[in-house]
């Protein structure tokens, strides 16, 4: 295909019936495939540049999709890093004896520098991601959760969506991941997948009736800003996250890792409270079931021996976020404390439990 800036995708038919087209900006619209016409295969995309127009192939869609919003993750980008400069010149430099506190610009914690530079989400999920969708899986129960705060929706853009989990099947979805190594492994038939950042999100106002986002905002470079963008170009904000205020909550982090508080809250820069206030949210808890099919930080609260197996901790962002020491330390702490049955003293109130209060939260606007 030449190069140019496309001004128009769309299919050679209509869409048919349950289907959407979705408006990334005013002078682009994609629209799912619709039925044959004109002696054109069915998906056969039009691209419209100033003068001319070319044909495209059915499989074309998502870089085509990619490369237009190439543009607004990239201006996201700059603004970050003049807002980066702000905070920086706005605040006294961290002490070097102690853990970030909670306000602190640290990136996602002090493990995941490299050679002193910030390590994106994009980059740390183009890292860490390759075996990602190994232990990261829907869990039916908070889904249920998650799809019951949707209601009605039946166009929905998932924000962060990394591989594609707690999509609902039923309904009209678009989703936006900034990583290119998340964006590749999602299944075939996952909903299109638009590269770009939360605090920009290349829509209309009110394009969806809603916007979700799941165990993402932490990762953000700036979730309030991302937080009102998903309740600009939506009607509702569905947001499962964690609180993380209280370290005591979670055995791991209490005995093990209390890197994780100082870096998941510091990178935040904000209670779950003021992330609720920004939008208006309402906040319902989320038990963890003690089998969680969904491997995240939490997840394997009543399973300790899990956090034992390095291809559990490399679908966990907090354990490259850390840095390898800590890992290391807490790996071997827990190890030896299985063995001797330390672990199972401390924590055997755990053990006839079903499901556990560990601080996820859903944000509803």
């Amino acid at each position: 295909m030449q190069s140019g800036h496309p001004v128009l995708v769309v299919t050679v038919a209509p869409p048919q019936p349950g289907q959407r087209a979705f408006t990334l900006r005013k002078d682009l619209t994609v629209t799912t495939p619709g039925a044959s016409s004109k002696g054109y295969p069915a998906g056969t995309i039009f691209v419209r540049y100033p003068g001319r127009t070319e044909i495209a192939e059915p499989g074309d869609i998502r870089a085509l999709e990619d490369r237009y919003a190439a543009e607004a993750l990239e201006s996201a980008r700059t603004a970050q890093v003049n807002r980066d400069e702000m905070v920086r010149k706005r605040q006294a430099p961290p002490r070097s004896d102690t853990l970030p506190g909670p306000h602190a610009r640290c990136g996602d914690g002090g493990g995941d520098s490299q050679e002193g530079s910030v390590m994106s989400s994009a980059q740390l999920y183009d890292t860490i991601g390759a075996t990602y969708t190994v232990t990261r899986r829907t869990e039916p129960r908070i889904a249920a959760r998650v799809w019951a705060a949707l209601g009605d929706a039946r166009t929905l853009l998932n924000v962060g969506a990394g591989t594609g989990s707690y999509e609902p099947s039923d309904r009209d979805v678009l989703a936006v991941e900034p990583s290119a190594l998340m964006r590749a492994q999602r299944p075939a038939d996952a909903a299109p997948c638009v590269a770009a950042a939360a605090e920009s999100l290349p829509f209309e106002d009110q394009s969806f009736d809603a916007a979700m986002a799941f165990s993402t905002i932490h990762h953000w470079q700036d979730p309030i800003a991302g937080l009102r963008e998903m309740r600009r170009v939506a009607r509702r904000v569905v947001v499962f996250t964690f609180d993380t205020s209280d370290p005591d909550r979670f055995w791991l982090t209490r005995d093990y890792l209390p890197e994780a508080t100082a870096l998941r809250a510091c990178r935040v820069l904000a209670s779950l409270t003021e992330l609720a206030r920004a939008i208006g949210a309402r906040m319902e808890p989320v038990p963890i079931p003690w089998d969680c099919a969904d491997g995240f930080y939490e997840a394997y609260w009543r399973r300790p021996e899990a956090y034992l197996d390095d291809h559990v901790r490399r679908g966990i962002s907090v354990w490259a976020r850390v840095g390898p020491d800590a890992e290391q330390r807490a790996v071997h702490s827990l190890r030896d404390d299985l063995a001797s049955g330390r672990w199972a003293e401390r924590n055997r109130d755990l053990v006839d439990l079903e499901m556990a209060e560990l601080g996820a939260r859903l944000l509803i606007a």
